[in-house]
């Protein structure tokens, strides 16, 4: 069976964003838990959820900010860029 590199090469380089975006999204969960005072080193503190708080955390704070810049745009008339 003969591997094509293209495969190998896009399958290397998914590896390599995933683990990216998972360091990422996992500092930004870490930091959101410690706001609230809880230590990373707890037996409790699953990394997956912690990767996923910082996936979900932002999402819902723009989804916030969206809607709170759309009801002042609809509000004050649209009449502002």
């Amino acid at each position: 069976m003969k591997l094509n590199k293209k495969k190998i090469y896009e399958g290397l380089l998914e590896a390599l964003v995933e683990i990216v975006l998972t360091l990422i999204f996992f500092g930004i969960g870490a930091l959101i838990i410690s706001l609230f005072g809880i230590k990373l080193d707890s037996l409790n503190t699953d990394g997956d959820l912690i990767v996923l708080i910082g996936i979900i955390v932002p999402i819902v704070i723009f989804g916030i900010i969206y809607a709170l810049v759309r009801f002042f745009k609809k509000k004050l008339g649209g009449k502002h860029k």
